[in-house]
């Protein structure tokens, strides 16, 4: 465990990382895990440590509270929030490039 000091006071964030290349830190209430390798495909999930925020970039299945999401937009990012009691979810993606001749 490692220990931020700012000027009124003192953040702990850890790090777990994996042969495998996944990489998880934990700072401040929130998650923060990627997918390092080469190898398998790219991951980068945040999430807070209350349930009330998840990001997932690249297209992952996520699950928030009981649900689980699968992603409408191939490769999209979605980020799901639980704000004043009620569930917003919101996913972007890129538009496919047109075929060029």
């Amino acid at each position: 465990m490692i220990c931020v000091a700012t000027q009124d006071r003192t953040i702990q964030y850890s790090e777990h990382s994996t042969a495998d290349g996944k990489l998880t830190i934990g700072v401040d209430g929130w998650e923060i895990s990627a997918n390092l390798s080469a190898a398998d495909l790219p991951a980068l999930d945040i999430k807070s440590t209350s349930g009330s925020t998840v990001f997932s970039a690249y297209g992952n299945t996520r699950t928030f509270g009981k649900k689980t999401y699968p992603p409408k937009i191939a490769g999209s990012s979605v980020l799901f929030e639980l704000v004043k009691g009620k569930n917003h979810y919101t996913e972007v993606g890129d538009d496919p490039l047109p075929r060029v001749r």
